[in-house]
């Protein structure tokens, strides 16, 4: 609990700084605290052998066009994407600019050296990318003007940190700018980041609070919508997307994820979902544009 009240403090107080400045730390500390790039590294491989298991039957990624929405820090899922499954060039768009040429250094090596690939890095660049990374930095996915040869949308734990209202407004712009041939394919995070660092936590704990008291405890540099799964299909369905595929785990009856739960006085924001629909995690969405 301590670490999280810590951490409250210090967004709290990075939120009163002007725009420029508390993102200029928040971008600082954030730096110190990422993880090492083989143990991101591993935590993406099973997210792309996952893509790849949903992909299989839409032909995999091998000669496609990628869309991510959500840069990172470095270009993990890209060079999977490319160098493992054979896509042609990915573009990245993220509303920061996190990029770090320390960090892509290495994971260049490690992919020269663990997988024997020939990769070619323009080292006269601001970022030392190859070809097939499109970066675009400090971009919006919903105001920046797209490729047009897309094939597959793709975020990896993204959408949980993006407003409802964002969420609608991005999949009508895929809806008006592709076509039923684009696939999206969302990985995402509902539960209560809190409780990844305070074991005492509840992966639901936040739902026992208001909006506005909810509001209070995050800022912009953690907000999470709290959507649940429900609220996610709907948003889908109203910009005309359909799923294609669904999966997501549930808190077993029994389990400590369960009764941990089952101690929390749910807000009544959340009163008309069921059990399953609250405790759903680990979403893994495929949709494309409805076919008429």
């Amino acid at each position: 609990m301590f670490k999280n009240n810590l951490k409250t403090f210090l967004f709290k107080s990075l939120d009163l700084l002007p725009a420029n400045i508390g993102f200029g730390l928040y971008h600082a500390i954030q730096k110190r605290l990422t993880g090492t790039v083989n143990s991101k590294m591993n935590a993406n491989k099973g997210t792309y052998s996952k893509a790849q298991q949903l992909l299989k039957s839409y032909g995999g990624v091998v000669n496609k066009n990628i869309l991510e929405i959500g840069s990172g820090w470095m270009p993990i899922m890209p060079f999977f994407f490319n160098q493992h499954g054979g896509a042609k060039d990915v573009f990245t768009f993220d509303i920061n600019e996190h990029y770090d040429n320390v960090y892509i250094d290495e994971l260049s090596s490690i992919f020269k050296r663990d997988y024997k690939y020939n990769l070619e890095i323009d080292s006269s660049c601001k970022y030392h990318l190859p070809e097939f990374v499109k970066y675009f930095p400090n971009a919006n996915v919903i105001y920046s003007e797209l490729p047009t040869n897309i094939d597959l949308i793709f975020s990896r734990f993204v959408l949980e940190h993006v407003t409802p209202n964002d969420i609608r407004a991005m999949h009508k712009k895929f809806f008006d700018e592709y076509d039923e041939n684009t696939l999206i394919l969302h990985f995402i995070s509902p539960s209560d980041h809190r409780a990844y660092s305070d074991k005492s936590l509840s992966h639901y704990d936040f739902l026992k609070y208001s909006s506005s008291e909810w509001n209070r405890i995050q800022t912009k540099f953690d907000y999470h919508n709290r959507l649940r799964l429900p609220e996610y299909l709907e948003l889908f369905d109203e910009t005309g997307m359909e799923v294609l595929h669904l999966e997501y785990d549930s808190a077993e009856k029994g389990s400590e994820k369960y009764n941990k739960f089952k101690a929390l006085n749910i807000h009544s924001d959340f009163a008309s979902m069921s059990e399953k629909e609250l405790t759903a995690g680990s979403i893994n969405v495929l949709l494309r544009k409805k076919i008429k």
